[in-house]
């Protein structure tokens, strides 16, 4: 028997970082935020409400955990593929399957301020109560690099393609599946501390970190507290000519905000993997404000190599240099004791 469920129906719905209803359909305008719900039965089919963008969105539907290319393997029986949503009339449809409980999760993997509404899911058979929420929680702070901009492409790509990116590939999403964690990601390509990679000082770090979504609606950040924030920034001010002296005021008032929104909160920035510059600014930094906030780490990373295949489209990560960065990710984590 078939059953329509709205995504505002709260009760059948596990949601994934941060979103809002918009005309009672869930909106999905992070990399990474999306939804999971249980059910017994053989197939399901998703739809949207109206989209429009010059590149079309795409997300991941996992059915019974699925594995993807990253650190983790496939589950038994699991599937995960990817869907283009162009207009918004498309409809996901996942038939076929064996008579029985599935878990099923949908993620948005490419970003954009194209508004992705999702408005339900049709059940072919009986909806289950959703899975629980995860007692672990890592939120992200990043830019391309956590979008997982190019990293389906390669070297000789020069323009930026939605059907390369995916999130659900890059580093970030990895480290938060190895810990079976809840995850928020904010991120946004070209964007900075101080500046954008073009030098504009528009948007930034500590601006998108206090929104709900790219329209600007203030975030309510008591609903979901995190046990680590791991950042990933600084790569576009180089590119935008941020000054040594405007980087450290800008990474000092992030860190600052981030500490007064969460106390207890482990806080680690990676940086290195696609430029250096600001590396003894922020080797000053930590160790100035560590001598009285011991849960400050920054974690050094390795350039790009690219005779290790790790260059993927638009010079940006590979793959494989996701992997590497996830490892080292969550070498520091586990070393933290956090779980």
């Amino acid at each position: 028997m078939k059953k329509t469920v709205y995504l505002n129906e709260r009760d059948s719905f596990l949601y994934h970082g941060r979103h809002l209803f918009f005309s009672n359909m869930l909106l999905l305008d992070w990399s990474g935020s999306g939804f999971s719900f249980n059910f017994k039965g053989t197939g399901f089919n998703i739809f949207f409400g109206e989209h429009s963008g010059e590149q079309p969105v795409y997300i991941r539907v996992e059915v019974d955990g699925g594995g993807k290319c990253g650190i983790l393997p496939a589950a038994i029986g699991g599937s995960s593929d990817r869907f283009a949503v162009s207009d918004g009339k498309e409809r996901v449809v996942i038939d076929g399957l064996s008579d029985r409980r599935h878990t099923v999760r949908v993620i948005r993997i490419t970003e954009g301020a194209d508004k992705l509404c999702v408005r339900g899911v049709e059940i072919d058979g009986e909806m289950l109560p959703p899975p629980l929420e995860s007692v672990r929680r890592i939120e992200f702070l990043g830019d391309s690099i956590t979008c997982g901009y190019g990293i389906l492409g390669d070297e000789s790509t020069t323009a930026f393609n939605t059907y390369e990116e995916d999130s659900s590939l890059a580093w970030a999403y990895t480290v938060a599946e190895k810990f079976g964690a809840d995850a928020h990601f904010e991120c946004i390509s070209g964007k900075g501390i101080v500046c954008n990679c073009e030098g504009a000082q528009d948007i930034t770090f500590s601006k998108f970190f206090q929104i709900a979504s790219r329209g600007g609606e203030p975030w309510n950040f008591a609903s979901w507290v995190p046990q680590a924030v791991v950042i990933n920034g600084g790569t576009n001010d180089g590119w935008g000519g941020a000054t040594a002296e405007q980087f450290e005021q800008g990474a000092s008032e992030l860190i600052s905000l981030i500490r007064s929104k969460y106390t207890y909160a482990q806080i680690i920035w990676c940086y290195g993997l696609m430029g250096d510059v600001f590396m003894p600014v922020l080797k000053k930094l930590f160790k100035k404000l560590g001598e009285s906030d011991q849960k400050l780490h920054l974690l050094p990373l390795a350039p790009l190599n690219p005779k290790k295949g790790e260059i993927g489209g638009v010079g940006h990560p590979s793959i494989k240099a996701n992997n590497r960065v996830a490892s080292a990710v969550i070498a520091k984590l586990k070393s933290l004791k956090i779980w």
